[in-house]
């Protein structure tokens, strides 16, 4: 599957991708110069890898592998939208740094856009993982988390968790593995 997402006026890739460490911590797959995302969502019951790239044309390139019916398509889309925060509209906030001369590199770079999980929750506990503790361990938690309660993609990659996935492991499973 192949779809090109259209993107507001002045996004900018690259800086949503880098907006701050959400990239660097699973399921996120990020390439070394930051033109390229991956990551594995849920999709009803299946967990499904996708990639997104900025498109030559403009706009934003998905791909998942396969074929996929519309109700995984429109979830794959949605998913990707929330993620980079498509739908944002900073044109008011863009106005107003631009005539700052101290932040008119925001506007002029589009900057301002956070990169966000595929989920609430998954922006919610990462947010938590974050918590009094260095990155190293937020990023060891959460590499945990995953392999502990998310759902296995083809692939053997897998999707960050859903609510009722964390809470069936149980706080004994979570102090243990996640810490």
């Amino acid at each position: 599957m192949r779809a090109v997402l259209a993107t507001p006026p002045g996004f900018s890739f690259v800086r949503t991708v880098l907006s701050h460490g959400w990239c660097r911590l699973p399921p996120f797959e990020v390439a070394a110069d930051a033109r390229s995302l991956g990551t594995v969502v849920r999709a009803g019951s299946v967990a499904l890898p996708i990639s997104l790239r900025p498109a030559q044309e403009g706009g934003v390139v998905l791909e998942a592998a396969g074929r996929h019916d519309s109700t995984t398509r429109g979830a794959l889309e949605r998913a990707a939208r929330r993620i980079l925060n498509l739908d944002l509209d900073l044109s008011e906030f863009h106005a107003a740094a631009g005539d700052d001369p101290r932040f008119a590199w925001i506007a002029r770079e589009g900057a301002g856009r956070l990169l966000r999980g595929a989920t609430t929750f998954e922006d919610l506990l990462k947010l938590v993982l974050t918590t009094n503790c260095s990155w190293a361990l937020t990023t060891r938690m959460t590499a945990a988390l995953v392999d502990v309660c998310g759902v296995r993609a083809a692939d053997g990659r897998r999707a960050f968790p859903e609510p009722a996935a964390v809470a069936a492991v149980g706080p004994r499973v979570l102090r243990e593995r996640v810490r």
